[in-house]
């Protein structure tokens, strides 16, 4: 199978030590998009409205409308160790806001600075466990949160997971106490899970799960082809059709 070249230490330093706050060239950074969904000719869509960051000290909100927004997630790609339950949807939502970030997403990927929590928790289960093949791991990010920090974390329909639709005009300042909260409280488990997670691979295996940061950049790339598809060779698939007719 094809390795990253930092597929040996994702998230660990000299000697397999957890880093917690740095690793490498950059600081560990979780990072969190909230979204709405609405119809954009019949086909629904997720509508980020706001960002918010976590780098061990730091937490911060941003509406995307907010010009300050896209500076801050512009460097994040440029220097941080960027991690998310669900990477790829949340690098999706950067490329969806802002699509001339595109190239700084890949170049994320292409160093070995974004990983995906889902990913690993899934590479730790089959390393240690594993699964049938109609099973798959599950629980999300508030499973993650309680197995490895002892939090619990209430994700149901009655929280503001599914209305910030509701904020889409609003500045952030100008939320609710609750809806900041929840937003700034998904930023601070991706990098406290991503660090507990560190802590476990070196106790579990003495380094990190094999193929981590290529599996998170094959996980972005599957989540590209849902959401835009990918160009295929027209004149070769009407040939094809013609030949099955």
């Amino acid at each position: 199978q094809r390795r990253h070249p930092r597929d040996q230490s994702p998230l660990l330093g000299p000697g397999g030590a957890p880093v917690k706050y740095t690793i490498g060239q950059g600081p560990l950074i979780g990072l969190d998009f909230e979204t709405f969904c609405h119809e954009d000719g019949g086909r629904p869509l997720g509508q980020p409205v706001c960002v918010t960051l976590f780098d061990g000290e730091h937490n911060s909100l941003f509406h995307v409308r907010d010009p300050e927004c896209r500076a801050a997630v512009e460097w994040v790609l440029d220097h941080g160790i960027v991690v998310a339950f669900n990477l790829a949807f949340d690098l999706s939502c950067i490329v969806e806001v802002w699509p001339d970030l595109v190239d700084k997403v890949y170049a994320l990927l292409d160093d070995g600075r974004g990983i995906c929590l889902m990913v690993w928790e899934t590479l730790y289960v089959l390393a240690t466990a594993g699964l049938a093949d109609d099973q798959s791991v599950s629980g999300g990010l508030a499973a993650a949160a309680k197995s490895l920090l002892g939090v619990e974390v209430d994700k149901s329909a009655d929280t503001w997971r599914l209305r910030y639709g509701e904020l889409w005009d609003v500045p952030c300042d100008q939320w609710p106490e609750d809806a900041r909260n929840y937003a700034l409280l998904d930023a601070r488990l991706h990098h406290d899970v991503a660090v507990a997670m560190a802590a476990r691979d070196r106790a579990t295996f003495g380094k990190a799960v094999p193929a981590l940061v290529h599996e998170s950049r094959v996980a972005f790339g599957i989540r590209a082809q849902e959401t835009n598809g990918f160009p295929v060779n027209t004149a070769a698939v009407d040939r094809l059709i013609g030949q099955e007719e």
